[in-house]
């Protein structure tokens, strides 16, 4: 069973079709998982996390921005886990930050 608050961690990143970050992103299933994109992927959930929930970042602009919230040195992409539902509240502020600028870096090479 994954992590119960999976689905708030969606809505807390701006992926929700209600007071997303922006409208123009749109939900489908990659890797056996629910994944988000707007001209190119965004992020996709990894459901084999049990005690957390684990967001990869897998598109190659993430790797120009800076958050706090992104791991990992890939070059194409970054993780963001959240452990539990005040976790996810805490780093709301900041995911959306990432989700804004991921998707103004996609504007510039449209």
């Amino acid at each position: 069973m994954r992590a119960p608050f999976f689905l708030p961690t969606a809505k807390a990143a701006g992926f929700q079709t209600e007071g997303s970050v922006n409208p123009a992103i749109t939900e489908q299933i990659k890797w056996n998982a629910p994944s988000f994109s707007y001209t190119d992927y965004i992020a996709t959930f990894n459901l084999h996390a049990r005690q957390h929930v684990h967001l990869v970042f897998h598109n190659p602009s993430i790797s120009r921005i800076q958050s706090p919230i992104l791991e990992g040195d890939y070059p194409d992409r970054r993780m963001a886990y959240f452990s539990d539902m005040d976790d996810v509240r805490a780093k709301q502020p900041a995911l959306e930050q990432v989700v804004s600028e991921l998707i103004a870096l996609m504007d510039e090479q449209a």
